[in-house]
This record gives structure tokens, C-alpha cells and sequence, in this order.
């Protein structure tokens, strides 16, 4: 099974991330029609300034135009959307409890504009408390961009230049660009759409020095996004990254093929595309790949026939199946092609995957994903356990998964029998495993055994594929040191 990385697209953006000054609050024009209303200046405001021993203690309050208007707010806490007329704004900054301005501006802000302040510093010589202003971009991204503004105002250093960070592509270890100071941002920078893995380190470690390890992100074309390091790496001000804009994430999915329509596993390969671009060649029945990073949003999956000359580097454009699947941001998902045998169609099979178990419980997922029979009730199945039907758990049909099941923990030593036979005609028996509580496991049966399937060879049996794994139930009897070197 080869790979593709599933970086929409790969990362080119050393010459596009060399920080610049901040962007100063003047009012930007656009191009809107001149029969339009004029839309009032949307202003966010944010405090990103640790200039007391602890976020309580750097609690201030924000007067606009003499007026206290907002109060008690504490260092990371942001402020989005306010809409004011288009006028000159004086804006003081106190601590709260005090009369003592520690921060002001006067600022301009006119209409169809969208302005940020930020509170900033640590009160330090070198990184003074100031207020820094920064005006959206009016311009849309080039068909198919995102723009991306990025901002350093993490005083986690005594001076500046030992500020210094760079950003990295964790795909490969590599610096994007770098070094980046404190008090400067990106400006709003066009990235084209996809996603993106990056992490920010201190600057001259090669990129081994992690200081901020980002989650992955997606850069939506058409849209504007703004990110900010803040922080002092302490245990009262750790090193974040907070968006004012708001970010876009992926999601992720196990991605399988479960579908035995040949007569042989070889003659199962097929190629995978996720929105167009090609993430997977060669992929042969029986092989998955878990914990994919995929766009959230509706995503189309096409699994297509092996190119005819795929040494050479050809792309075969013979779809043979395709959906489109919503995707959740940040949610998990299993993915699998299946059917293609005993008169079943091809055809995929999909659940959302809980990331988290209630208390006291583990989470099973199950799948019934084997075309053995002709009809769905010719399929069906009962799970077992100690020789009887497990409630909730019988007259099981392909294709079905059952996602997210709380079962205590335990030892599990189950069965798949053929329905209705009071779990006297085995068709599977599972290995033992052992659940213990938060484990969020799976478990599909898959295969289109011969004696049923005669087209489809003997190299389609029945059995359970799990892609999270599962414990042996044999550990319980380990030693508690073996038990540990183990896991």
C-alpha cells in the first residue's frame, strides 16, 4: 500500500512568511458598490499582555472615549465583532482597581473596515505594555488561496532578540521561515488552501527546539484567518496561540478496503482520491490506513483502478466508486470500501468515532462488513459470549456498523454465530481481548469465503480485522512490571 501525504498542498512558504511590521489601524478602502450601505468598522479587541505574576493579577479594564466599557479582563481573553460608528476613538487601558492608564491609542476607524487591538508586552524596558492595531485586509484571496496573517507577541524572553522562533513544517522537520521576533506579524499573507502541520521553535534548533506544536490546520479557500503566540512559558502564561478570526481544522479517518470483489487480494488493488488529489495507490483488500488527516467539510472519496502503467507514474481516471461524506472539524471517523461480492455492490462504509469514553465505561465499535450471503438476512449474525446471544448484539446484518458502544471493562471472549442458531453455528471466534475503562476500540468482521463465494478464491475468509487493535486477554495473568513493559 503506498501513501501520499495528504498535505493539500505541500508547504511552499519560506518566501511568504518573513514577518513584517505591524500593520498600522488606518482605514483601508474597498471596492464595494457605491449604491451599497456603508457597513459600520467591526473592531476585536484582545489582552495578550502577562505583565502581573498570574492572569488574575493582570486583570484590566478598557475605557473607549473615557468610558469604562469593558471590565475585569484577563490576559488571553478576547473580545470579537463589536460594531461602532465610524469615528476617531480614544482607547485606556488600566489595570482594574486603578485610575492609572497603562496602555492608550487614538485610533481611526471608518466604515466597510474590520479592525484588531491587542494589548501587548510584559511592562519589561524591552517589551513595553502598548497597544498594536491591525486592519483586515479589503482585497480577497486569488481564487483558490486562503490569506493567513501571523503574529509573534510572546514575551518569553528578557530581550528581543531572544525571541527569536522559527516556523516549521513538521512533515519533514524543515524550517518555513525564520527567525520571527516579538511585536511584528506576517501581515495578511495568501496560502493556498489545504492543510497544513506546523509547529513554531526556537529559532537556530533546527527545529528541534518545539516551543508551540500547532494541531493540524485547513486554510479554506476564500476565507481569512489570523493566529498570535502569546505567552511567557511560564506555568502562569504558557505559550499559546490564540485566533481572533477564528481556525479551520481537519478532520481525521481510518481509511480501509474491505471489499473482495476479485478473485484474488491482488487483483483487489485500487487507488484512492480525497477531494481530487490522490492520497493512496496500490491498496489492496484487507489493508487500511488509521488516523488519516483528512479536510472536515463534504469531502469526496473516489477509489479508482490501478493506473495501467503505475511505474511510469500514471494516475488511472477509472472511477469505480465515489461519495461524498460530510466530515466534522476535529471529529474521527472509520472510512472503508466494501461489497463487490455474492451480488453486493461496491460501496463504502462510514461512522463517527467518540474521541472520548463516558466514565467507567470503554467504547466499541462494531462492524458487520462481510458480503458472505446474497441477502441481508441470509447475513445475519448474532454476537456471543459464554454460549449465549449478547443483548442488543443479535440479528446483525451486512453492511452495518454499530458505533460507539459502552461495555464495561473486562475480558471479552465472543463469538459471531450465524443467527438464530442460539450460538451453536460458529461463523468467527474472536480472539480474547480486554477492555479497560476510556479504551475506544473496533472490531469489523469482514471476508467472502469461498464455499459461498466461489468467484472470489480462497483468500477471502471470515474474521475480524480491528484497526485501533485490542488487548490480549491474556494480560491479565503478566506479571504487573511485564504488564507494563508491554504496553
Amino acid at each position: 500500500m503506498s501513501r501520499k501525504l495528504l498535505m493539500f498542498p505541500a508547504l511552499c512558504l519560506a518566501t511568504v512568511l518573513l514577518f513584517g511590521l505591524t500593520t498600522p489601524l488606518l482605514a483601508q478602502s474597498t471596492d464595494s458598490a457605491a449604491d451599497s450601505p456603508p457597513v459600520n468598522p467591526i473592531v476585536n479587541i484582545a489582552h495578550f499582555a502577562p505583565f502581573a505574576a498570574n492572569p488574575a493579577g493582570a486583570s484590566v479594564t478598557l475605557s473607549v472615549n473615557g468610558t469604562d466599557t469593558f471590565t475585569e479582563v484577563v490576559f488571553a481573553d478576547t473580545v470579537t465583532g463589536v460594531q461602532l460608528p465610524a469615528g476617531v476613538y480614544t482607547v485606556e487601558v488600566k489595570p482594574t482597581g486603578t485610575f492609572t492608564v497603562a496602555m492608550s491609542g487614538v485610533f481611526t476607524l471608518e466604515n466597510n473596515n474590520e479592525y484588531s487591538l491587542l494589548a501587548v508586552g510584559d511592562g519589561s524596558v524591552n517589551m513595553p505594555l502598548e497597544l498594536k492595531a491591525i486592519v483586515k485586509d479589503a482585497v480577497a484571496p486569488t481564487p483558490g488561496n486562503a490569506k493567513v496573517l501571523i503574529g509573534h507577541y510572546a514575551p518569553f524572553a528578557p530581550t528581543v532578540a531572544a525571541t527569536a522562533v522559527d516556523l516549521c513544517n513538521d512533515a519533514d522537520n524543515s524550517k518555513v521561515a525564520g527567525p520571527l521576533l516579538y511585536g511584528l506579524n506576517s501581515g495578511y499573507v495568501e496560502f493556498p488552501a489545504g492543510i497544513y502541520d506546523l509547529s513554531i521553535a526556537l529559532a537556530n534548533t533546527n527545529c528541534a527546539g518545539t516551543a508551540i506544536d500547532l494541531p493540524s490546520l485547513q486554510f479554506n479557500a476564500g476565507e481569512f484567518y489570523d493566529a498570535f503566540a502569546i505567552g511567557k512559558n511560564n506555568a502562569a502564561f504558557p505559550l499559546d496561540v490564540v485566533s481572533l478570526s477564528g481556525l479551520d481544522f481537519p478532520a481525521t479517518a481510518t481509511i480501509g478496503h474491505f471489499a473482495p470483489f476479485a478473485g484474488a487480494v491482488a487483483s483487489t488493488a485500487v487507488d484512492i482520491r480525497v477531494n481530487g488529489q490522490l492520497a493512496f495507490t496500490n491498496v489492496v483488500y484487507g489493508q487500511y490506513a488509521p488516523n488519516v488527516v483528512v479536510p472536515s467539510g463534504n469531502v469526496l472519496v473516489e477509489v479508482l483502478a490501478p493506473a495501467a502503467n503505475a511505474a511510469s507514474g500514471e494516475v488511472s481516471s477509472a472511477v469505480i466508486l465515489s461519495g461524498t461524506f460530510p466530515l466534522a472539524q476535529m471529529s474521527d471517523y472509520v472510512l472503508f470500501a466494501i461489497g463487490g461480492a455474492n451480488g453486493w455492490p461496491a460501496a463504502f462504509a462510514a461512522a463517527e468515532i467518540s474521541k472520548t469514553a463516558p466514565s467507567g465505561v470503554a467504547l466499541v465499535t462494531l462492524g458487520h462488513l462481510a458480503p458472505f450471503a446474497r441477502t441481508a438476512v441470509e447475513t445475519a449474525v448474532d454476537v456471543c459470549k459464554d454460549g449465549a446471544p449478547v443483548a442488543g448484539l443479535t440479528n446483525l446484518q451486512y453492511p452495518g456498523i454499530l458505533a460507539n458502544l459502552p461495555l464495561p471493562a473486562g475480558v471479552y471472549d465472543l463469538a459471531i454465530a450465524v443467527h438464530g442458531t442460539n450460538c451453536q453455528t460458529v461463523a468467527i471466534d474472536v480472539p480474547g481481548f480486554r477492555l479497560r475503562e476510556g479504551d475506544i476500540v473496533n472490531a469489523f468482521a469482514i471476508g467472502a469465503p469461498t464455499e459461498v463465494n466461489p468467484a472470489a478464491g480462497p483468500e477471502f475468509p471470515l474474521t475480524v480485522v480491528s484497526t485501533t487493535g485490542l488487548r490480549a486477554a491474556y494480560e491479565q495473568f503478566l506479571p504487573s512490571i511485564w504488564r507494563a513493559v508491554a504496553e
